[in-house]
Parts: C-alpha cells; structure tokens; sequence
C-alpha cells in the first residue's frame, strides 16, 4: 500500500517543542505523506517554525486561523486533508521511524481500525507502555473481549490509523462544545463504522507529559456533563441495546467516576439551589448504575438520597461535606 497519509498537527504555544516534532515526521521511513500544520491562533514564534518546514518540504502545509482549540484546528485540517488515511500527532510529542511504516504494513481493510502503543515519557526521562498492547484482532461483536480491559476502548487519537472516506462519508468530527474527552466521543462515533481493531504491541509515539497540559487542567461541570449525554448514548448504542451487562465490567467504575465528578463540579461552581436542583435532575436521567464514590463509605451514605431523587436532603449533606 503507497496511498497517501494526512498527517494533521493542530498547533498552540508550542514553539519550544514544535521543531523536534516536525523533524521526526521528517526521518519516517515511509514517505508518501502530507503534513497539515494548523496554526490555531498561537501567539509564539510557531508560525516562523512551520513555515521554516513549508519552505523546505513541499509535503508540508501550513494554515492559519482563528484560535478555537484543539478540536476545532483538528476539524479544520480533516477538511483540507487530501489522503487516503488521517493520523493526528500533536505538537509536543515526537513520533519513531516507524510510525507511519508499521500503520502501513499491517493493513488489511477500510472497515479495520489500527492502533498502536504509546510511549509514555515523564519530565525525568521515564518511559513506559501507555497502554501495553499485544499484537491482537477484535471483532467489534466479541463483547467480552471489549469489556475484558479499558485499554481497548483508550481514546487517543495519536495511535490510530483512520480512514478519510469514513470520517468524511459519516460527517464524522471532534465536538468542538466539549473540553473534556473530546478525542474519546470522536472514536466512540468512528467504531460505529467498522467492524474490526487490531492492535499492535509496537509503540512509536511518544507522549511528553508535562504540568500544565490538558489531561491535568480541571473542567466545568458543564463539561461533564455534556460529556456523560454522548458516553450514555455510546454505552446504549453499543452495549445495552444489545442486552450486555456492563455493571461487573471497567465501565460502571469509569462512568461512575465521571458522574460523580461532574456532581463535585456542580457544588464547587457556586450555583444556586435552584439551579443545582435543575441540574441533579438532569443527572439522574444519565445514570446508569447505581452511583457510588470510591473516596469514602461516607459520601456513598449521602448518594443513597441521589439514587432515591430525594434532592433536597442530598443537597444539604452533600453541600456540607464539600465545603
């Protein structure tokens, strides 16, 4: 297979990291790529970075627009992307030799999604699996398997190997409302299009963890729960309606934790009774297990009243524990 890969780089207060980015895509021992950099609005010298790239390699593009966020420049380079198959990198990581090569070596078909590894890099220099993969096929019906371990519905974008025809064919994109898991609701709505993943225990993206970036910021409760609406409607499309019971499996403990995050955020953000209550009762329509806290027996004692819809009470203990 010699199609042509977008490559696509949204682009933000990244000017410290970006050229050790671009010269690793530069060194792919496959070739046959294009490289959208999007310029997000980011007030740095990034912009001199890419075009220092754009001058020197036809295969890469720059564009600038309006600052967004991320899901939007992803977005907006799914739209200038004129590959075969997509992959996104962001602008702080680096990727192996091989990232592209081993995509392209294991392909079968359209409707069979390729991920792999990452590695995960502290600012000690300490590397680790991110997610531990073996080389492995799953068909998307093998429910079990699914459930077995998260790892196989882990979201991020940078270790997988889309197909533009389906992304564009399906009007597939990121939500650009949501701040939190924005990239895990895009693939959630991708595997409702194919039928098979395989995953391979080779790892040639290197994920940076740095303080500051987005996976340790905290989000609105707003977030959350625009979050929860499209994890419910994923859960209910791909697992409840098919009658799988997800309570003993990683589901319920991941669903539970967002839930009763979203309900810390909605005390923290100072909104009023009336207000809360509007809100507690949209939340108990998104329940789907019981809800539980894993901090303390204590708190658990307190959402007894949430998963009864006794409200007020909930409101008075609840408001009290968190002050």
């Amino acid at each position: 297979m010699n199609d042509l890969i977008s490559i696509i780089i949204p682009i933000y207060k990244v000017e410290t990291y970006l050229r050790d980015c671009l010269v690793s895509i530069q060194r792919q021992r496959f070739s046959n790529f294009e490289v959208l950099l999007i310029n997000d609005g980011s007030p740095d010298n990034s912009e001199e970075i890419c075009l220092d790239f754009v001058k020197n390699d036809y295969r890469y593009k720059y564009f600038y627009k309006e600052n967004e966020g991320v899901s939007s420049a992803r977005n907006f380079g799914i739209e200038k992307a004129t590959g075969k198959w997509v992959v996104f990198i962001d602008s702080d990581d680096t990727v192996e030799e091989s990232y592209l090569k081993d995509f392209v070596d294991n392909f079968k078909a359209s409707n069979y999604l390729l991920v792999q590894d990452i590695n995960r890099i502290t600012s000690s220099g300490a590397i680790s699996n991110f997610l531990n993969y073996n080389d492995e096929e799953i068909n998307l019906n093998d429910f079990s398997k699914i459930l077995s371990n998260e790892k196989y519905l882990d979201g991020h974008p940078v270790n997988k190997f889309f197909d533009l025809s389906i992304i564009k064919k399906n009007s597939l994109s990121f939500d650009e409302k949501l701040t939190i898991r924005e990239d895990r609701v895009f693939f959630y709505k991708y595997l409702e299009k194919i039928n098979t993943i395989k995953f391979l225990k080779t790892s040639n993206y290197n994920y940076f963890y740095r303080e500051g970036s987005a996976v340790s910021k905290k989000h609105s409760f707003v977030s959350y729960k625009t979050y929860l609406e499209y994890y419910k409607k994923f859960l209910t499309t791909f697992f409840i309606s098919q009658n799988i019971n997800l309570e003993n499996s990683f589901i319920n403990k991941d669903y539970n934790h967002i839930l009763v995050t979203s309900i810390y955020r909605l005390y923290k953000e100072n909104y009023s009774y009336s207000k809360r209550l509007h809100y507690l009762k949209q939340i108990i329509v998104l329940k789907i297990f019981p809800v539980k806290s894993i901090q303390s027996k204590k708190i658990n004692s307190i959402f007894i009243f949430f998963n009864k819809r006794t409200y007020l009470t909930f409101d008075i203990l609840f408001k009290n524990i968190i002050k």
